[in-house]
């Protein structure tokens, strides 16, 4: 019989391991779109239905796509995305994609991509990497920018803020703690 601590590093293993793929750009062996066994070409994405590990997905352009639970990189480019459910990790790695994940409850939202916009709901922790992104939620625990020329605007709280690129501008109707280490932004409370 497993001990609790031993059932808790098995867990943390298992979350680390699935980031790990998130986070390398990798998808799971055969489960690529561009009909081979290995991983998918540049301009080529899996959609979540042919993930094969459960643990991550990646959304292409078939449709909606619900979490269970599971990581999700959205990499088509100039597309239209939704992602519902639980949502532990979402990635957004193309450019000029559109993402409606208004109905997901989603822990991280990264955005790696350039001129995405991104409607969501609740979001616990926002990172975003890329150039001219909009990003529209509900609520927020912490908002990191990193990247030039973003925008972000929080219907309620945002927790705290930590701007590191310039030109970002977020806008929430009650501010947390504020970090501004970059140029000519603006963090401000408003409707």
């Amino acid at each position: 019989m497993r001990t609790r601590s031993a059932r808790h590093s098995i867990a943390a293993l298992a979350t680390a391991g699935a980031l790990a793929v998130v986070l390398s750009g990798c998808v799971p062996m055969g489960s690529s779109s561009n009909g081979g066994d290995s991983a998918p070409r540049p301009g080529t994405s899996t959609s979540a239905g042919d993930a094969t590990s459960g643990s991550s997905r990646t959304q292409g352009s078939a449709g909606p796509v619900d979490c269970g639970g599971a990581a999700v990189t959205v990499a088509d480019d100039a597309r239209d995305h939704t992602v519902t459910g639980d949502c532990p990790y979402v990635v957004v790695a193309g450019a000029d994609i559109e993402l409606d994940a208004r109905d997901a409850r989603i822990g991280t939202l990264e955005i790696a991509g350039d001129r995405a916009e991104v409607d969501a709901g609740d979001v616990n922790t926002l990172t975003v990497a890329g150039q001219e992104n909009e990003v529209d939620v509900s609520a927020i625990d912490s908002i990191v920018l990193n990247g030039d020329r973003n925008e972000v605007e929080v219907q309620a709280r945002a927790g705290s803020v930590a701007v590191n690129g310039n030109d970002n501008s977020v806008t929430a109707t009650e501010l947390g703690t504020v970090l501004d280490q970059g140029q000519r932004n603006s963090v401000r409370t408003g409707d």
